[in-house]
């Protein structure tokens, strides 16, 4: 199966608090960005990688890439306004014989052959997939800034990881 995978690194990490973004942070000597690029383009599934990125960071991203020679990546995109608007610039670039799309957030980089596989498999079989882990913490609804309603069951919740499982010159 063809699989493109698109790597969504437009937004503008406001939580973060730091002057690096998110993407280009560094864990161990490399930025955030690159653990999945790395892993999307060891899979032998995915056959075209598109990043879509922040204009504050398509160049910086873009230098990254060139510096790796990461050969599967065929396009560099603008990111929108909205994550939505984002992944849909993405889309446009996909190319349209490819059979299956995978979105991935840049700012989860840990990402492995064995999730991306199952992702790819259950998409396939169902039409769309997301990937996901149960709740572990304790959730309450809350009245207001400060009453507790009640703690909500966790069964039957999950985390989403925000990933989710038609030409093309940029870059």
């Amino acid at each position: 199966m063809q699989v493109t995978a698109i790597i969504v690194a437009a937004g503008k990490g406001r939580r973060f608090k730091s002057k690096t973004p998110k993407p280009l942070a560094r864990i161990a000597g490399k930025p955030v960005i690159v653990y999945s690029l790395e892993a999307l383009i060891r899979h032998p599934s995915i056959k075209e990688i598109i990043v879509v990125a922040n204009p504050l960071n398509i160049k910086a991203i873009a230098v990254e890439i060139r510096q790796r020679r990461m050969k599967k990546i065929t396009c560099v995109a603008l990111g929108g306004r909205r994550r939505q608007d984002s992944v849909h610039n993405g889309l446009k670039f996909v190319d349209p014989r490819q059979g299956l799309v995978l979105v991935h957030d840049a700012a989860r980089p840990f990402i492995d052959k064995k999730m991306i596989s199952a992702s790819i498999k259950a998409a396939a079989n169902a039409g769309a997939a997301i990937v996901g882990v149960p709740v572990k913490a304790t959730i309450k609804k809350v009245q207001g800034k400060n009453i507790v309603e009640k703690t909500i069951n966790r069964e039957g919740l999950w985390e989403i990881q925000t990933r989710r499982y038609l030409k093309r010159s940029c870059f």
